[in-house]
């Protein structure tokens, strides 16, 4: 149980701000638990007297954090109240009366408030509170306060039908008054903090009582000491609305623990501090800085409360470009994000000490009352820098020009998750699972330093080379509810070219044309860029907007590259004649090319219709921005000057 050990020190590490709002969900009291939003706020004064109430309208102010037993705290549907704040079905003494919907569980409530309020650890706002509780009707005192709305029968009404705005401030906060969650503040002269989800007297004083019961003794397994035991284990570990348990223990009937135990210490024995602690600071982490992907949730933390860099982000995530550079027709240069990444593992380095320990967590669950750990890893910081350094580094990492989308371009590695959606690019149940798995076996190869899964690596070129045949479909049909095959194609390019080249480190890729590669993938990869732009600038001349007959072939080009080359070399020859009476300068430019490549071929090779492997998208990719790069210094060139002046200038 390392990982609940190290949830209890980070938890311990991080005690001052306990009840705090430093993320989504504060990090609790022991014995208490977090509450979403409450709807309505009742104001009392010291003796118990109402005073009035309000409606909880700004939802910053409506997560409270309120007491709770184990039983209360781990309910689902059935009976067990909260000991202070809870839904009027419980603590309403006449929701009967007015409601009636749903079995009130009063007398529970009022029972176990009695019990605190009457103990030697009972705090006199909590005193305040009974002495309303124990007599008053507290739906009859908002309604005549107008805080809910009855009906004609004085019953809560059930669903506002009226006109939208003259709505009740209730059925705004709520679409059902009789699920309102009632919270109290007690105002008492001279008391600085009247709220009593905010007074941490009352919390500790909740605690003490707690303590004050006959617990169950007994060796804890993950503190080594004899302590007070948990008998369940909090749940609402990844949202508010989770009711799924990392541990549990509710197989007393039939085949009692699967036949191997007869009682659940047997199997385990938690204290009741520590299982607190540790599932207070899980959830908090999880808001703070966790990531959730369908039913997986992934948070890596370090284990004094410091800042880390999240492994979950892409480069351009961890230090993102400004507007202005992200509009600029040219990404981050490989020196640039060189510099930024040193920068910030030194931030890191400068604040973390080498040996302090970093943890990584993925839970997954596979019905609604089961989590599991699917992955658990900790770490020393200078490793965990060492590792997400090596994944960002331009030179030697999992990084290639990346463009998903017109405001982030940026040259640097793609998270997990970029990686996952290309993969599986579907919308549906499945195809969310199948993505949450692909995320669970690539984050622990950024941290680990392990090579990446190689059916991953595949699909993802497999993806990306179809998406390239079938990009062009949207550019020659025109319909807007096409989805944009073209910016998806641009995404898994980069991905794809980062990922193959992260795989085949040996060979020493460039994320910049590299005229002397001779490989056969490469140089293939290189002769479709330059016919795709020969044509297409024939087509930006014209101002023809359709696919060119390169896009068109793009995947049957990748399947069978010298058949298909015999099929679009042809197709060329009308475009170079437009070229030849239009501008023949860029003809001239473009032949170049394509003699200069063509000779660079091993005969064998170039008449090989062996598949292409990912190398060719870094060759297509590589040639596509040179001849982008070359245009522009033409564009931004004096009059007099050729295009095959800068042709000759640029060769190296």
């Amino acid at each position: 149980m390392s990982w609940m050990y190290d949830l209890y020190q980070t938890y311990q590490n991080c005690i001052s701000i306990v009840g705090k709002e430093s993320g989504k969900i504060p990090l609790n009291p022991v014995g208490h638990v977090t509450v979403k939003q409450a709807h309505i706020e009742v104001r009392l004064d010291g003796n118990g007297n109402f005073k009035g109430a309000e409606v909880i309208t700004n939802p910053n102010k409506a997560r409270t954090i309120i007491p709770a037993t184990e039983k209360s705290a781990g309910r689902t549907c059935g009976p067990e109240a909260h000991p202070l704040c809870d839904k009027l079905q419980y603590s309403a003494r006449d929701y009967k009366e007015s409601c009636g919907e749903k079995p009130p569980h009063f007398d529970k409530y009022i029972e176990q408030l009695a019990d605190w309020a009457t103990s030697e650890y009972a705090h006199s706002k909590v005193k305040a509170v009974y002495q309303y509780q124990k007599n008053a009707n507290l739906i009859s005192d908002l309604i005549r306060h107008k805080i809910l709305i009855p009906d004609k029968y004085g019953k809560m009404l059930e669903k506002w039908e009226g006109d939208k705005k003259d709505k009740p401030l209730i059925f705004r906060a709520t679409k059902q008054q009789a699920e309102s969650f009632v919270r109290w503040r007690v105002e008492i002269e001279g008391d600085p903090c009247p709220e009593l989800h905010l007074d941490k007297a009352v919390w500790e004083n909740w605690q003490q009582y707690l303590q004050s019961k006959e617990p169950v003794k007994g060796f804890c397994c993950v503190s080594g000491k004899e302590t007070s035991l948990a008998t369940q284990h909090p749940r609402k570990i990844r949202s508010d609305g989770d009711g799924a348990k990392l541990i549990s223990s509710n197989d007393t009937a039939n085949f009692t623990f699967r036949g191997r135990f007869t009682q659940a210490e047997q199997a385990c024995s938690i204290g009741f501090d520590v299982t607190q602690k540790a599932h207070s600071a899980l959830r908090w982490l999880i808001g703070l800085q966790g990531k959730n992907y369908d039913n997986l949730s992934v948070v890596a933390w370090a284990i004094s409360g410091n800042n880390i860099p999240n492994p979950t982000q892409n480069t351009y995530e961890l230090f993102p470009q400004t507007e202005q550079e992200a509009q600029a027709s040219t990404p981050y240069t490989a020196q640039e994000v060189s510099s930024s990444l040193i920068k910030l593992i030194g931030g890191y380095k400068a604040k973390l000490a080498p040996t302090e320990n970093i943890a990584m967590l993925m839970l997954d669950s596979a019905t609604t009352g089961r989590i599991s750990i699917k992955f658990y890893q900790r770490l020393t910081s200078a490793d965990f820098l060492e590792k997400l350094y090596a994944w960002h580094n331009p030179d030697i990492g999992c990084s290639w020009h990346q463009y998903f989308s017109k405001t982030q371009k940026f040259l640097g590695a793609p998270s997990a998750a970029n990686i996952a959606s290309i993969v599986y690019l579907g919308s549906n149940k499945g195809d969310n699972n199948m993505r949450s798995n692909a995320i669970s076996c690539i984050l622990p190869s950024i941290i680990q330093g392990t090579p990446l899964p190689r059916d991953i690596i595949q699909s993802c070129i497999r993806q990306t080379i179809r998406l390239g045949g079938i990009k062009s479909k949207q550019k020659d049909t025109k319909d807007i509810k096409t989805p944009n095959n073209w910016f998806l194609f641009e995404k898994a390019l980069g991905i794809a070219c980062a990922l193959y080249r992260y795989q085949n480190k040996n060979r020493r890729y460039q994320v910049s044309l590299e005229r002397d590669r001779t490989s056969r993938d490469y140089l293939y990869g290189r002769l479709l860029a330059v016919a795709e732009a020969l044509e297409q600038s024939t087509l930006d001349n014209n101002s023809e907007n359709r696919s060119t007959n390169a896009e068109r072939l793009f995947q049957k080009f990748a399947e069978r590259p010298f058949y298909t080359w015999s099929i679009l070399e042809p197709l060329l020859n009308p475009y170079k004649m437009r070229l030849r009476n239009k501008n023949p300068n860029y003809l001239i430019f473009y032949q170049k090319k394509l003699d200069e490549i063509a000779c660079k071929f091993l005969p064998e090779d170039f008449t090989s219709d062996k598949k292409l492997s990912g190398e060719f998208l870094l060759g297509y990719h590589c040639q596509r921005a040179d001849i982008y790069r070359e245009k522009v210094l033409k564009e931004e060139a004096p009059e007099e000057d050729s295009l095959e002046d800068h042709t000759e200038t640029h060769k190296d």
